[in-house]
């Protein structure tokens, strides 16, 4: 940088022209191993991956219970035996259920190592075979099943990703300030926004509401590691100014190349570049979303 400030706007014309500098962590670390920031001074925009766990997850799903006019409400909805929170909207007439689970839900009597909230999500993303039970308000069991790819409306929604202690500085943080409400990023491959600040997003811990439709979500990304699931995020962070440039190059000179699975897993740098090439290719924008700041 030269101690000008670059609009959103002006990054995403040179975006569409094909004449963009993008760089993934994983190219500046490559580069900063060999002692050369040089390319980062040009920057405008660096893809920030990394992993986080699918606990503080939900997903909204439109399940499909019965026909039309079965019943008048659902009383309550399982789904792989999991329990569901059915919406107050009166969909139920039409025989879809508007249901949100969550990740960190329990069951009594659980066997399996993962949460069986978890293993819900998991299996919702790996577009497996879901069983349904729903009570109506009439007392009646209705029984369905259902894959995510037949369902009208399928949505992720995070309300605690945490970004890791890696890509944070004690003092200055100028390159989170780029993340405001409606920045696009990549949740499991799925192009999604960010909603605003996680539930747990304080000083020392910075953390973030995301949202992105299942349907376009690659579920061999998720990784399973032990008794949790680590989901795939992808952040653009846009070079605007000296600030946004030394804070990135403050917390990517405390990390090393050769540790850098340390950092982020195969997936998060597959998914990285992935971004990296649709840039590239004018194929993927930023959102300007600087009028909608998060409160860091």
């Amino acid at each position: 940088m030269t101690g000008s400030r670059k609009r959103v706007s002006e990054i995403n014309e040179r975006i569409l022209a094909g004449k963009a500098s993008v760089y993934t962590e994983e190219d500046l670390l490559k580069h900063l191993e060999k002692n050369d920031d040089s390319v980062l001074r040009h920057a405008d925009v660096v893809i920030m991956s990394f992993s986080s766990s699918i606990s503080g997850a939900a997903a909204m799903l439109l399940v499909p219970v019965a026909g039309r006019g079965s019943f008048t409400r659902a009383k309550s909805i399982r789904l792989d035996g999991v329990p569901g929170y059915p919406g107050p909207a009166p969909n139920e007439r039409l025989g879809i259920v508007d249901s949100q689970v969550f990740a960190d839900q329990r069951v009594d009597n659980w066997s399996n190592g993962l949460l069986p909230g978890k293993k819900l999500l998991t299996d919702v993303l790996e577009n497996r075979e879901i069983q349904v039970e729903c009570l109506s308000q009439e007392e009646d069991d209705y029984r369905s099943s259902f894959v995510t790819r037949e369902l009208e409306y399928a949505r992720m929604v995070t309300y605690n990703t945490f970004i890791p202690h890696t890509r944070i500085n004690e003092t200055s943080n100028s390159h989170l300030k780029t993340i405001c409400v409606g920045s696009k990023i990549l949740l499991n491959g799925s192009v999604g926004i960010v909603v605003g600040a996680g539930t747990r997003n304080g000083f020392r811990k910075k953390s973030l509401s995301l949202s992105a439709e299942l349907y376009e979500m690659n579920p061999s990304i998720i990784t399973v590691e032990n008794d949790d699931v680590k989901l795939s995020i992808v952040i653009p962070i846009p070079v605007i100014d000296d600030l946004v440039w030394n804070d990135l190059l403050n917390y990517l000179r405390a990390m090393k190349y050769s540790d850098i699975s340390h950092y982020m897993n195969v997936n998060d740098l597959n998914m990285a570049r992935w971004m990296k090439d649709q840039m590239k290719q004018g194929r993927f924008k930023l959102n300007d979303s600087s009028n909608f700041p998060i409160s860091w």
